[in-house]
C-alpha cells in the first residue's frame, strides 16, 4: 500500500503574508479613526472655549452699557489678569482693579483670557486676548459699543483690525 499522507501542521508563507496585510490595513484604519476623533474633541473644546469667551464678553458689555457714562465718558478698565495666558490658564486673582467695582468675573477660573475695557467720551470696546484653542497662538475678541456685535477670533497682532488701543499700555506682547 501507499504511504500515508501526513497532515500539514503549519501555515504557508502566503497565508502568513495575507494575515499580516489584513492586520496592517485594520491598524491603519483604526489609527485614522483615532486621529479623526482626537481632532473632533479638540475642535469641540475650542468651540466651547470660544462660546464661553463670547458669553463673558457679552456679560461685560452689558454691565458697562447698563452703568452708562460716568463723568462724561466710559471708563477704561484692565487688562486683567496681568499675565496673558499663552500656554496655560491663569487664575482670576482678586482684587481685580476696576472689574470688582462693576461686579464682573469670568464664568470660569482659571481663565484662558485677559479682559479689558477701552472707554472714551463717546463709546467703549470690551475685548479679550488669549489662546482659546490652545494651539500656542493668541486670538483676539471684541465687542464695540458702536456696533454691539461680537467679533472674533480676529488676527493678532491686529494688523487688519482697528480696536481702540490693542497694543497700548497693558496689553503685554
Amino acid at each position: 500500500m501507499g504511504q500515508a499522507r501526513r497532515g500539514q501542521a503549519g501555515f504557508t508563507l502566503v497565508e502568513i503574508l495575507i494575515a499580516m496585510a489584513i492586520a496592517g490595513m485594520l491598524t491603519v484604519m483604526l489609527m485614522q479613526m483615532i486621529q479623526t476623533w482626537a481632532k473632533a474633541v479638540a475642535h469641540q473644546a475650542a468651540k466651547a472655549n470660544r462660546m464661553m469667551c463670547e458669553t463673558d464678553l457679552r456679560r461685560l458689555y452689558t454691565i458697562i452699557l447698563s452703568r452708562g457714562m460716568q463723568s462724561g465718558g466710559y471708563a477704561s478698565i484692565g487688562p486683567w489678569p496681568q499675565q496673558i495666558p499663552v500656554k496655560s490658564p491663569v487664575d482670576w486673582v482678586r482684587p481685580a482693579p476696576g472689574f470688582d467695582e462693576i461686579g464682573f468675573a469670568p464664568s470660569r477660573t482659571p481663565t484662558l483670557l485677559q479682559f479689558r475695557v477701552d472707554g472714551s467720551g463717546t463709546g467703549f470696546t470690551v475685548s479679550a486676548l488669549g489662546d482659546t484653542d490652545r494651539d500656542g497662538g493668541l486670538e483676539y475678541f471684541r465687542i464695540g459699543s458702536d456696533v454691539g456685535m461680537f467679533e472674533g477670533p480676529l488676527p493678532w497682532p491686529p494688523s487688519t483690525v482697528t480696536p481702540v488701543n490693542p497694543t497700548g499700555p497693558g496689553f503685554n506682547n
